[in-house]
C-alpha cells in the first residue's frame, strides 16, 4: 500500500487475493493487480462496481503495466503510481479522506519492553526475521536468511514499525494461481492480540478493528494507545496459533 508517495516503479505486480477486500473500500484504493483466481476476479469486479475503490487488472489495463527483461513470469510484471493512476481515470486523481493508523513520534503512555528483534516463523516462503538498528532507529529485515532489498535502489528495506496483528486465517478451496498458491481470508474485524515493533521496544497489547470502513486501533494491556512511528510500516497478519516469543 502506498500513501502520501507515489512509487516510481513497483513490482513484481501479482494477483488478487480476496483477502484484499477486507481492507480496499475503506481505503478508496485503487487495486492494481495481475489477474487472480475465477472466482477472485468475479469477486473483485462486483466489489469495485460500487464504486468504493478502482480495479486495474493487467488483463484490462496492459498500457498500466511492463513486463521487465531479465525476470521470467509471473514475476516481471512492474508498474508505476503515475500508469496506475492515469490507468484510473478521474478517480486516480481524486483526493480521498481514508480512515488512519495512529502515528506519533512519541509513544505516550504505551509501555513496551527493551527487545530488539523478533522472529516470524512462516514456513513455506521462510521464517522473517527483524533486527533493530539503532545507529539509523530502524530494522533490518530478512527472508529465509536474505535481507529484503529494493533491488530498483539497491538498499535494504527497512521499516520503522512492525505489526504482527494475530487472528484466524484460512485457505480458501478453489483459489490457486498459476503458481498454485490459494487465496486466505483471515477476520479483519473485532479484537485480537499484537505485537509492535518500534525504536527497539515490543509492545503487546490489542488490535479492534469495528468494521470495513474502519482502521486498525492499537494498544497497551492497560488501555492506552500504542501509536507507530512516522515512516515506513510494515504489517504481518498471522494465524493465531503463531509463537512470536522469540
Amino acid at each position: 500500500m502506498f500513501q502520501s508517495q507515489d512509487p516510481s516503479k513497483v513490482g513484481p505486480v501479482r494477483s488478487a487475493r480476496q483477502s484484499d477486500l477486507n481492507y480496499l473500500p475503506a481505503l478508496h484504493a485503487i487495486l492494481a493487480h495481475v489477474g487472480a483466481s475465477e472466482s477472485v476476479t468475479q469477486m473483485v469486479r462486483g466489489a469495485a462496481k460500487s464504486g468504493s475503490f478502482v480495479d486495474i487488472d493487467e488483463f484490462q489495463h496492459a498500457d498500466a503495466f511492463e513486463r521487465v527483461a531479465g525476470k521470467v513470469a509471473p514475476y516481471n510484471a512492474y508498474t508505476s503510481g503515475s500508469k496506475i493512476r492515469d490507468a484510473a481515470g478521474d478517480a486516480g486523481r481524486a483526493r480521498v479522506d481514508v480512515p488512519v493508523l495512529g502515528f506519533n513520534s512519541s509513544v505516550g503512555k504505551a509501555v513496551g519492553k527493551e527487545a530488539t528483534s523478533l522472529a516470524i516463523p512462516y514456513t513455506g516462503a521462510g521464517k522473517v526475521t527483524y533486527a533493530f538498528d539503532a545507529a539509523v532507529g530502524s530494522f533490518h529485515r530478512t527472508q529465509g536468511g536474505q535481507a529484503t532489498m529494493d533491488a530498483d535502489a539497491k538498499k535494504e528495506v527497512m521499516p520503522d514499525n512492525v505489526v504482527v496483528i494475530k487472528t484466524e486465517v484460512k485457505e480458501i478451496p478453489g483459489t490457486a494461481d498459476v503458481t498454485g498458491a490459494p487465496s486466505v481470508d483471515f477476520r479483519a474485524t473485532g479484537t485480537g492480540a499484537v505485537v509492535i515493533l518500534r525504536e527497539g521496544k515490543r509492545f503487546d497489547g490489542t488490535w479492534t478493528r469495528g468494521g470495513t470502513s474502519d482502521m486498525y486501533r492499537f494498544a497497551d494491556s492497560a488501555g492506552a494507545p500504542i501509536p507507530l512511528k512516522p515512516g515506513l510500516t510494515w504489517i504481518h497478519i498471522v494465524p493465531d496459533d503463531y509463537d512470536l516469543a522469540g
